[in-house]
């Protein structure tokens, strides 16, 4: 067996033995110097240094091939000359030692060669036994799939789109010969699969020609994040089957044996031009289980999976085992430590597992064996599939100590992580991402709900982008909906992520982490044809799929106008303030004096009137002239900054105000540590006096961020655990206590009704309960004389009513309590609202829609309007009732311009009156002073600068003033 070995690999052996004993080498020269043919011998160092000195040896010469070797070299003859002459002359005790430890280093290097020539029969022997192991056997997952087709549902027949503007989702990184945007071209699909891409494509024998006009497209959007039918719609307990919390390690548990197929929210995905998902289990063990790659198409399992897929698996770091089994549980992990361990230890026994499964594949006595008598537990297969690379593995980690955990571990146990999911602290170490090759999958903006995301950054995309890191943007729907996963793309961009890159964050470097960017990710030939056809590039707000195919089959289609055919979004210069002195981006700087000239004012009077080519005065932080420069300059401080966008459109808008969160009264929702507390006062009549403006910290990260958002105001209720919860307070989102920051104490009694104010154990445990206790309240009050009881005064119509109610029945019920008893009604949240707009209207009933509320789910048949973008705000405006728009989350409150944005760009609202959405009909609502809600003479200053539409991603916040504090150019952290 070794002699065939041998002479297969003739030409290695003798190449490995001719560098060892070629003549000309050293080493020949001195085996062929032969220590013995002398024994008397001769110093030869001494007669002549030079001669066996390798540094005097010509690199040509030492290099000879074997072939020149005519005559010895001069350097040799000499030597024999001398030698010969010297042992006539005198003998020396030193030249036959020297000879001696000649001799023993060659003996040295013969054994060193015959080491290496038996190690390298060896790994002969050893290479030739592993190619008669026996095959592995199948996973279940792969025997699942055996002889099925692996595109059930793909479209049979000729698909051309004719005249698209591609943008192909090449990043400038790692697509280097790939174009990123193809103009005016067309793609043939047959079967399903895409087969050309070029101009001019013949539409003869094509089955379905579509001719598109330009329409910008993408592939089909890729989310490597979400939790679609494992956490459904409506969110029912019965749903929820993300987690299975029965023991922090459960590699075993598959995604595809908890999805639900007839999920609403799959469809809902598939308008938001979203074709494959990858659906994880959740992350409240520390190994959740297998993921399952799934296509939006089809009314089963077995139609939504992708057939011969990855394999996917699902861990999770951080705060969320140790919480979820340190918590209720009281095991391990209740530590960092604990989840680290118990993930080693894991390892350990699929490595002893991965070791007795190749001994069983290579041992030659089990060749034509039963399979199932291989080695073989179910719950370590998955871990096992890692250990051999035949697994990819996604990771929950946020903060950096749990990133590097995960890089040991994986060093420790040699495995490959493909990707760090949510990693919002990932920026700070950008090397070592990109040294160890893993995709970061992450949010564009979100931030602050627990501890570890409490360091994220909206610069965090382009900043990992840039430090050549592949970035991917996921939903981690239900969290935020997959449906607006482009938005999250289009945010990152709008903070700097370069626009080929944020396309690719979409689409293919999500297929590369999944490895199927064979099939995903791309148009060209040979890719499965899963498209998605704009109303507008996809990186601009309210862009909307048009047509979106899978696998050649138009799986959906809307009637949505084209917008735009531009495929370059890139600002060349970004605008700039022009103004006189220094001015802090960060924080506030205190300006008692200042001005605003060559702007564009949307007043928000009771005409809301817009004033072009207008100049804004303020002196003690009040406003005192808005005019014409000549009219106005007069009475601008000397000294005092004027400000003017330089390169922009200056366009002045009353400040935005949020009225839907409890910004203020927590930094991290999820440490109690850090926020005012939940009351539950001993009555709901006592709990109505508490008033939040006790409880509201100005000083924190959330409020930064509504700040630089260019949201000047919030309107906070109290934090209760009762249905009733108390008095708001409405104040400048600058400052440094509230004392300076004031604008109302008591602007409304704010109560809960529905699923969110039940409480067990008490009469409001039922929503029926909860109508009782309130009319009971507002019956005492109706007869009581007491000025200060909260309900009197609502009574009174001192301040409105706010009710947070979603569910038409309930805010039904409540019209009919107005009608009886005569009070001013804001109904907040309100999703199912705009069923009821005419009796809405007819009460005089002012509404503040939530998109964050918009997936909440009370009954079967939750009629929201959550897929058109409006959330009900469009129906509600046509009746002709007071609407107003918050974000519902203060971790989302920055991006209320953006969502007042969305309203408008359904037509039917025009933009003046989306803007008066968030400013005037918020303060009108609650009877705010004047200045808030609108840019008035004899007025507190409180207004935005932007540069652009104020209600696009292409408008950009130039300056925030409230009173004396201005900020200029404000940055988001």
């Amino acid at each position: 067996h070794l002699h065939s070995l041998i002479q297969k690999n003739h030409l290695c052996l003798s190449t490995l033995l001719g560098c060892f004993i070629t003549p000309n080498t050293l080493l020949a020269r001195i085996i062929m110097s032969n220590p013995y043919a002398n024994s008397s011998g001769s110093d030869l160092e001494e007669e002549h240094p030079s001669a066996l000195n390798p540094n005097d040896i010509d690199d040509d010469e030492l290099f000879q091939p074997s072939g020149a070797r005519g005559a010895a070299p001069a350097a040799l003859q000499s030597h024999h000359h001398t030698a010969s002459t010297g042992h006539a002359k005198k003998s020396s005790a030193v030249s036959r030692k020297k000879k001696v430890a000649l001799f023993v280093a060659f003996l040295i290097a013969l054994g060193i060669i015959l080491l290496i020539i038996v190690a390298f029969i060896l790994y002969l022997v050893r290479t030739s036994a592993e190619q008669q192991c026996i095959t592995r056997p199948l996973n279940p997952i792969e025997r699942e799939d055996q002889g099925q087709d692996p595109r059930p549902l793909r479209f049979k027949g000729s698909v051309l789109l004719k005249n698209i503007n591609l943008l192909t989702g090449a990043h400038p990184k790692w697509d280097e010969n790939e174009p990123a945007v193809i103009k005016n071209t067309d793609v043939l699909i047959k079967d399903g699969k895409i087969v050309q891409v070029a101009q001019g494509i013949p539409s003869n024998n094509v089955d379905q020609v579509y001719a598109m006009d330009g329409h910008v497209t993408t592939p089909g959007i890729i989310d490597l994040h979400s939790h679609l039918g494992v956490y459904g719609f409506p969110e029912l307990t019965a749903r929820s089957d993300g987690n299975e919390m029965s023991n922090p390690i459960t590699p075993q548990m598959r995604a595809v044996d908890a999805i639900f197929p007839s999920d609403p929210a799959i469809e809902e995905t598939l308008r938001g031009g979203v074709t494959t998902a990858q659906v994880l289990p959740g992350s409240g063990n520390a190994m959740g289980g297998e993921a399952v790659v799934i296509k939006l198409r089809g009314s089963s399992v077995s139609e939504l999976r992708v057939r011969n897929g990855p394999r996917t698996l699902k861990f999770a770091c951080g705060e969320n085992p140790k919480r979820a089994y340190g918590g209720w549980a009281r095991h391990m992990p209740v530590s960092r430590m604990g989840s680290a361990w118990i993930m080693r230890q894991i390892f350990e026994k699929a490595q002893k597992m991965k070791m007795e499964q190749d001994a069983w594949d290579c041992n030659p006595e089990n060749v034509g064996e039963d399979p199932w008598k291989r080695p073989s537990d179910l719950s370590l297969d998955p871990l096992v599939a890692l250990l051999r690379g035949d697994a990819i593995l996604n990771t929950h980690c946020y903060e950096v100590q749990d990133l590097e955990m995960m890089i040991r571990l994986s060093k420790e146990f040699n495995f490959k992580i493909a990707a760090f999911h949510h990693a919002l602290s990932a920026y700070m170490i950008p090397d070592v991402i990109r040294e160890n090759n893993i995709t970061i999958a992450t949010f564009s903006d979100l931030f602050g709900y627990k501890e570890e995301a409490y360091d994220a950054s909206v610069h965090a995309p382009h900043i990992l982008d840039d430090a050549h890191v592949k970035v991917a943007m996921k939903s981690d729907h239900p969290v935020t909906h997959s449906k607006d996963l482009v938005s999250q793309a289009a945010r990152a961009f709008y903070y700097g992520l370069k626009e080929e890159s944020a396309i690719a964050s979409l689409t293919s470097i999500p297929a590369k982490t999944l490895h199927m960017e064979d099939q995903i990710g791309a148009i060209r030939a040979g890719l499965d044809a899963d498209i998605t056809l704009w109303d507008r590039h996809p990186l601009e707000l309210g862009a909307r799929p048009v047509k979106v195919f899978i696998e050649g089959k138009l799986v959906y289609e809307n009637d949505r106008p084209l917008k735009d055919t531009k495929v370059r979004l890139t600002q060349e210069t970004q605008p700039s303030l022009n103004f006189q002195g220094t001015c802090e981006s960060k924080g506030y700087t205190k300006f008692s004096n200042y001005a605003v000239k060559n702007a564009k004012v949307y007043t928000m009077d009771n005409a809301k009137t817009v004033l072009d080519n207008q100049m804004i005065v303020v002196k003690d932080g009040m406003i005192i002239c808005i005019d014409s420069e000549a009219t106005c300059n007069p009475h601008v401080t000397a000294g005092a900054p004027v400000f003017e966008v330089k390169d922009g459109n200056t366009i002045v808008t009353p400040g935005p105000i949020e009225a839907s969160t409890p910004l203020g009264l927590f930094e991290i929702e999820a440490e109690s540590s850090t926020g005012d507390g939940q009351s539950k006062a001993s009555s709901l009549s006592a709990q109505s006096k508490v008033k939040a403006a006790n409880g509201i910290h100005l000083q924190s990260r959330t409020m930064q961020a509504a700040w630089a958002g260019g949201v000047t105001t919030a309107i906070t209720p109290p934090l209760s655990g009762w249905m009733v919860e108390g008095i708001s307070v409405a104040y400048n989102t600058a400052g440094d206590f509230l004392s300076n920051s004031l604008v109302s104490e008591s602007v409304a009694l704010h109560i809960s009704l529905g699923n969110d104010a039940k409480v067990s154990g008490s009469l409001s445990a039922s929503i029926s309960g909860q109508f009782a206790e309130l009319e009971s309240l507002i019956s005492s009050a109706n007869t009581s004389t007491d000025g200060t009881d909260p309900f009197v005064r609502v009574l009174r119509k001192e301040i409105p009513l706010a009710v947070r109610a979603y569910d038409a029945d309930v805010i039904s019920r409540l019209l009919r309590l107005k009608k009886r008893f005569d009070f001013n009604l804001v109904v907040i949240g309100a999703a199912e609202a705009h069923l009821l707009a005419a009796e809405l209207k007819a009460q005089d009933v002012s509404v503040i829609v939530t998109p964050n509320e918009e997936g909440y789910i009370a009954t079967q048949q939750y009629q929201t309007l959550r897929s058109d973008d409006t959330y009900g705000a469009e129906a509600l405006f046509q009746a002709g009732v007071r609407v107003g728009v918050g974000m519902g989350s203060i971790y989302n409150t920055r991006n209320l311009r953006w969502q007042a944005g969305l309203v408008a760009d359904s037509g039917v609202v025009s933009q003046v009156d989306a803007i008066a959405m968030m400013t005037r009909n918020i303060a009108d609502m609650f009877s705010l002073s004047d200045g808030v809600g609108q840019v008035k003479v004899n007025t507190r200053a409180n207004f935005a600068i932007f540069s652009g539409n104020p209600l696009t991603y292409d408008g950009r916040l130039m300056l925030a003033a409230a009173g004396d504090k201005v900020t200029c150019t404000p940055v988001q952290f």
